[in-house]
């Protein structure tokens, strides 16, 4: 695809370098031309998919979620969509291993840049454990989620207070 010119009321364009921490950044999106992105309807996301970069930086994953269903991705991201008897928390965390890693490594194709070619993608072994088991394993990884998204809050305040203890010091009121 030619994306041409980024456009204020056209369609969002995922690409690599908007797949940050297993979720797609939305602050940097291109926006396409709707006329060229009909041309693309193959490449829409539904929003259930797990996009992985095939493109210069290999093997970035990041789950699609409803917040970006009928944005369309560049060819550096392929999309894999699953079963329901597949859990995606886990199909992403073990697409992001380093015996997986290290297969797309070992997998690139190098012409101008690294490249991931779908075939290779999609001849990755995969463990795939009892549906109960993955879900567990999905639960488990939304609870420390949750312990982080805390922590990370408690550190920004505990950071706010010592700021504010040090200007304090500093102006002797203390």
């Amino acid at each position: 695809m030619q994306p041409g010119d980024d456009l204020d009321e056209g369609v969002p364009l995922v690409r690599v370098g908007d797949l940050i921490e297993g979720e797609v950044r939305h602050s940097e999106l291109k926006r396409i031309a709707p006329s060229i992105e009909a041309a693309y309807k193959r490449s829409r996301l539904r929003g259930d998919e797990i996009l992985v970069s095939c493109v210069g930086s290999i093997g970035v994953v990041a789950l699609a979620n409803e917040s970006v269903k009928g944005f369309d991705i560049a060819r550096a991201v392929a999309r894999i969509p699953l079963a329901e008897t597949t859990s995606r928390l886990f199909m992403a965390a073990y697409l992001s291993t380093d015996f997986v890693q290290r297969y797309f490594i070992n997998e690139l194709r190098t012409v101008s840049q690294p490249t991931l070619n779908i075939k290779q993608l999609s001849e990755t072994t995969v463990v795939l454990p009892p549906i109960p088991l993955q879900r567990e394993f999905a639960r488990r990884v939304t609870a420390v989620e949750a312990l982080k998204t805390a922590q990370r809050a408690s550190l920004a305040e505990l950071d706010a207070l010592f700021a504010t203890l040090q200007h304090r010091a500093f102006r002797g009121e203390l």
